[in-house]
């Protein structure tokens, strides 16, 4: 049975109730019951309208678990002892070491030096390891974190009540981060270490929150694409002044369920605007059922040796300025392999009928994607140069992230009807009776929605998905 006749053969009510009990509490219009239906049932069709029309199926292609190199003995223990899918493991990995990376050293690429900094995006259902693939993956920098953080402490304390104290106070030590909004990641750039993280295996807070509201959401957007470009913070505002920083690293791993993500991934101003493209996707095969096994990372050797090397990265000064900072540099063979995949993409994102002319977007980034995960394996490898075997492995594992927003974006005009069903729906279940007339539609309803034949189209995708229904010259929203 597909997840669209499961959804139309499931109870329309879901208040603990069934039968009679459920019409009385439908019917009670006057009641207090009667008014939390009323309330509550846009939001239910709009969370069935995200669920349906966002619905993609998860990629296919297999994880390249040893084009992480020195880390894919530290994924592989994660994999097997958590019982997980190696993309989650991987990425988790990949992007701690990005942290730690990115504080250290820049790449050269074909467009010039770049950040180490890598974005991620984790689809993946409840129970799959989210969690457990973070706290592995960024142990050694938690513990380091909190060491530092008592001493911060103390030296602050210190100051408040020494009359001896002069100077400026000590520097926060924090580099990571569950939440933050822009605003709140520019002070702790302002007054914190200059190479930060914000890693949350609960993203349906930050991608619903304050700053991706839709008046934040192009505000917010931008910050971070421009974090990720160079790092350079420029802002002014008249209650808080001026804030000029530079060179500042920001690296992200976002972990979330499907339900919460489809909404975001779908929105045409994130994937316009160049946020979405700056981030590499992992959607893995939901687990296999566990085994009753208990899972001790403490107790891998290769885990172990993951977290040795991270320890060695964090125990290195964090420099106060990138004038001092070394910058990795293809070898020739690998310049050259990077410069034959970008004309690669070139052509399949260009060409109209290109194979990633859908996401055309992603591709044109993919080998500065390469190049800074080449780099940051060159750092977790103790290497100072990008080889040619890095620069294969980073674009695998950036081969991987395409093709899996090939397959969650699927074709752009199917895209298109189902933001505009989505527009329509909303819109409709504002309205009274959450119904309107194809005339109002046409008249009142959303701007995309304005003309006829992308009118119909959109109600032609709502009502093959069961999300509405005609009753008499109107349509309704399905309850």
């Amino acid at each position: 049975m597909s997840e669209l006749d499961r959804l139309r053969k499931a109870p329309t009510f879901e208040f603990g109730e069934s039968g009679e009990n459920a019409r009385i509490a439908r019917s009670d219009t006057n009641g207090e019951l009667g008014e939390s239906w009323r309330k509550e049932t846009p939001k239910r069709v709009i969370a069935e309208a995200q669920k349906i029309l966002g619905a993609r199926k998860h990629v296919e292609v297999a994880y390249p678990l040893m084009a992480l190199g020195p880390l894919a003995p530290a994924c592989e223990a994660v994999a097997e002892g958590g019982q997980m899918a190696p993309a989650m493991a991987g990425q988790s990995l990949l992007i701690a070491a990005a942290l730690l990376a990115q504080s250290l050293a820049d790449v050269r690429t074909l467009a010039g030096t770049k950040p180490l900094s890598l974005y991620a995006f984790t689809i993946a259902d409840s129970g799959d390891g989210k969690s457990t693939a973070e706290a592995v993956a960024l142990h050694a920098i938690q513990e380091h974190q909190r060491q530092e953080s008592e001493a911060y402490r103390a030296r602050l304390a210190e100051c408040e009540t020494s009359k001896q104290a002069a100077g400026d106070p000590p520097r926060p030590p924090y580099r990571i981060m569950r939440d933050g909004t822009v605003e709140g990641i520019r002070q702790s750039f302002k007054h914190g270490v200059p190479s930060q993280g914000v890693f949350t295996s609960e993203a349906a807070i930050v991608v619903t929150g304050y700053g991706m509201t839709p008046d934040n959401k192009a505000k917010t957007c931008g910050a971070f694409n421009g974090l990720w470009d160079d790092g350079e913070v420029s802002v002014g505002r008249s209650t808080s002044g001026r804030v000029q920083l530079y060179d500042r690293r920001l690296s992200m791993h976002w972990l979330i369920q499907p339900e919460a993500a489809l909404g975001p991934v779908m929105d045409p101003l994130m994937s316009r605007i160049g946020f979405w493209p700056r981030f590499l996707l992992a959607w893995p095969k939901p687990a296999a059922p566990r085994k009753a096994i208990p899972f001790h990372p403490e107790r891998d050797r290769r885990i172990a040796a993951y977290w040795r090397e991270c320890q060695r990265l964090l125990e290195r000064e964090l420099p106060k300025d990138r004038s001092n900072v070394s910058v990795i540099e293809p070898t020739p063979e690998a310049e050259s392999l990077a410069g034959r995949f970008f004309e690669l993409m070139e052509v399949a994102a260009r060409d109209r009928n290109g194979e990633l002319s859908v996401i055309k977007p992603f591709a044109l980034r993919a080998t500065e994607q390469a190049f800074r995960v080449a780099g940051v394996l060159a750092v977790m490898g103790r290497h100072d140069v990008i080889d040619a075997a890095a620069m294969r492995n980073a674009i695998e594992l950036v081969g991987y992230s395409l093709e899996s927003w090939r397959v969650l974006l699927g074709n752009p005009k199917e895209i298109d009807i189902k933001c505009h069903a989505m527009e329509l729906i909303d819109w409709l279940v504002k309205q009274p009776d959450m119904a309107a007339t194809e005339t109002a539609i046409i008249r009142i309803g959303p701007r995309v929605t304005r003309s006829r034949s992308r009118r119909d189209s959109a109600l032609a995708t709502l009502e093959q998905a069961g999300l509405i229904r005609r009753v008499g010259r109107r349509w309704e929203a399905s309850a």
